[in-house]
């Protein structure tokens, strides 16, 4: 079928959702709000057309390129930072989600039971971790609770401190973190442990609750640090399959493919922010330069610059879908922002040859932590210092839900003769009841 556009409308195209979500549509929003809503309103348009939003959409034709419905979390941005949206398009954009994520695409259907086995589909630990990010999306807007947001967690195994995808209800045995096969998009497991960026604090919990079953007594802080520095600081060397987009490596970090571009900002989380200037500078310095091939990997429609221009003013969205951001180094000393014609942002520094460290934020007279969010008439300063570094005013103790999260088969064989012994496992503490 063929539509046709609205007279005096303008219609965008080749957005590639899968990486700009991440960054390069907040930075519209932040910067340029009526571009952003124009791209909006051509999903919405499409929307009315196909009966749900576009995944990878060129030149009027849907690709389904790539994984998830990532569509949903720059709408579900767009809602949560306009604040005088008319019912009717707020209505419009919570169906728009709802209907696509109804539609069936990213193997939703096999999702809703609790997560993807990997003998349902390819790619099925990023699938569900992905879906689980779009679901996070709806349940901010729509104020509603939705398990879907947190069933990634059905797929992290306590005795490895990895999401791994499982077959039967039992993780893949033979796991290697390091691999590159066809259980993950792009990635590995590594580049795949902090995928579900929309639930940080989730994500830590799995952590601790890793460590406490393998007898390793940290702090959530200390557990997240501790993984964090095992990431940056392991041999950058990979088995499997060869994937030409792993690129921009630090131990198995890979700058120059999208799921890692907000991990060196989660040092703040365990309130080392030091640790994420560190490496956002060495980042900006190693992988962004003004030569031939300057970039590390695909620039993916804008999310890899994108990325360094959000981290040149200060900070980036490690969740996409809230408006907040998380504070690193800038690299100005004046900045001055005009979104959409209204009142400008000012960002300045103090920041001169040899400052190691931001080591305090102001906004707007008022000492902040190092989430920020920004609005237009704000001024937000660095202070830098050469022995200090920012530190947070509240430790993360924020508790996620853990206990509805799905028991998994630990020991027993799904084909046996005659008889097998079963041992199920959880990462929460619920009994286990056996019932015949």
């Amino acid at each position: 079928m063929i539509h046709q556009a609205k007279k005096n409308s303008t219609r965008y195209t080749v957005f590639s959702l899968w990486d700009t979500y991440r960054a390069a549509h907040p930075l519209y929003q932040l910067i340029y709000p009526d571009y952003n809503k124009q791209f909006v309103n051509t999903f919405l348009e499409q929307f009315k057309e196909t009966k749900r939003l576009p995944v990878w959409e060129l030149a009027s034709f849907e690709t389904y390129c790539m994984i998830g419905n990532h569509s949903i979390p720059v709408l579900a941005n767009y809602f949560l930072q306009n604040e005088n949206l008319d019912r009717v398009e707020k209505n419009l954009i919570i169906e728009s989600i709802e209907k696509t994520l109804e539609a069936g695409y990213s193997n939703i259907a096999q999702f809703k039971k609790g997560f993807i086995s990997m003998n349902e589909s390819a790619e099925s630990v990023s699938k569900t971790i992905e879906n689980s990010i779009d679901f996070g999306a709806l349940s901010e807007i729509s104020k509603k609770y939705y398990p879907e947001k947190e069933y990634y967690k059905n797929l992290f195994n306590p005795k490895t401190g990895f999401f791994q995808s499982k077959i039967a209800n039992k993780f893949l045995v033979n796991f290697d973190p390091r691999e590159v096969n066809f259980n993950f998009t792009e990635a590995n497991a590594w580049q795949y442990l902090f995928g579900a960026h929309h639930d940080i604090d989730g994500i830590i919990d799995c952590l601790n609750i890793s460590d406490k079953k393998n007898n390793k007594l940290r702090s959530k802080a200390e557990s997240l640090e501790f993984k964090l520095d095992e990431l940056f600081g392991s041999s950058s060397e990979m088995n499997g399959r060869v994937q030409a987009d792993i690129t921009g490596l630090i131990g198995q970090y890979a700058h120059g493919n999208e799921p890692s571009h907000h991990v060196a900002y989660l040092y703040n989380y365990c309130n080392r922010n030091d640790k994420t200037q560190k490496l956002v500078q060495q980042i900006m310095d190693s992988f962004y330069t003004n030569k031939p091939e300057g970039l590390c990997g695909n620039e993916d429609c804008g999310q890899m610059s994108a990325w360094y221009v959000f981290s040149s003013l200060g900070f980036y969205p490690v969740n996409p879908i809230t408006g907040t951001y998380q504070t690193g180094i800038p690299q100005f000393k004046n900045v001055e922002l005009f979104p959409g014609g209204n009142q400008k942002m000012k960002l300045v520094s103090n920041k001169n040859d040899g400052s190691k460290w931001v080591y305090k934020i102001v906004k707007n007279n008022v000492e902040s932590d190092n989430e920020i969010k920004l609005r237009d008439g704000d001024k937000v300063e660095f202070l830098f210092s050469n022995v200090q570094y920012l530190k947070a005013k509240n430790s993360n103790t924020r508790i996620g839900n853990i206990n509805d999260v799905l028991p998994y088969l630990e020991q027993g064989d799904d084909v046996f003769i005659d008889s097998t012994s079963v041992v199920l496992s959880s990462i929460n503490e619920k009994t286990i009841q056996y019932t015949f």
